[in-house]
């Protein structure tokens, strides 16, 4: 083989090289491990609809996929700002976090927001001044919306824990009033966790929030948000997410 042919089948090889090292960096993502079924932890990962989903945009995009759970919710937002995560998989979109945070304007699914109480305890709610001088449970680092996070700031005793199941205890023990969380969520986790006869929600919803996959500004991912909104189209359009959301349902309930 001449060096002509030598020279450009080293180029080749080189490029075939280079494009394989860059299609295949390992993209870390992160989600709330408590919020069914759009993503919790589960034998050491996070897995759910916005995991899912992530996982299969970037697999087409030629990238590995790391969904090994790092750390509660706040964990996961510290880890976005700082950019030792790349994608947040489901969740609101704040003003916070849009400082570190690039969101697809397409949302994965809407997600209405109920107020659990022990059963028994349920009191009439229309409005949120209707909370007023009673006790809240939540999960640290988690949002309601900025709208309703300000209302439990200015007007409602929060108490904040790790995980949903510590809520639930506390709702029981009457320890807290009430506890504001996604519906289909909720209702996953009562009966998961042995409470479905123990708690209930009320009928009003708090608010209708939507649920966002999200790249951190320090990612090198981060211009890929644009075809994250592409395909999260076509995957509403075919009627994918709505059959994630269901498997998830349904594998958590198993």
């Amino acid at each position: 083989m001449n060096s002509y042919f030598m020279k450009r089948l080293l180029i080749t090889l080189l490029f075939i090289y280079s494009t394989t090292a860059l299609y295949s960096d390992t993209i870390k993502l992160c989600g709330d491990p408590n919020y069914p079924p759009f993503n919790w932890s589960k034998d050491g990962h996070i897995i759910g609809v916005g995991p899912e989903v992530v996982s299969i945009i970037f697999k087409e995009l030629g990238h590995k996929v790391d969904t090994k759970y790092a750390g509660n919710w706040a964990r996961c937002q510290r880890d976005l700002e700082f950019g030792d995560r790349d994608i947040f998989t489901a969740g609101y979109k704040t003003t916070k976090r849009l400082q570190y945070m690039n969101y697809s304007e397409i949302p994965l699914k809407d997600d209405p927001q109920v107020v659990i109480v022990k059963k028994g305890n349920e009191f009439p709610f229309k409005i949120w001044e209707d909370l007023k001088g009673k006790v809240a449970g939540h999960i640290l680092g988690s949002t309601l919306g900025e709208k309703f996070d300000k209302f439990l700031e200015e007007n409602i005793e929060v108490q904040r824990v790790s995980s949903r199941i510590q809520n639930f205890k506390k709702l029981e023990r009457e320890r807290i009033d009430f506890e504001v969380v996604g519906l289909w969520s909720t209702l996953i986790q009562m009966k998961k966790l042995g409470f479905e006869n123990k708690l209930s929600y009320l009928k009003t919803p708090v608010s209708t929030e939507n649920m966002y996959i999200a790249i951190s500004k320090k990612s090198k991912l981060v211009n890929e948000i644009t075809y994250i909104e592409k395909r999260l189209e076509q995957m509403h359009k075919d009627g994918t997410i709505d059959r994630l959301i269901n498997k998830y349902i349904n594998y958590e309930l198993e």
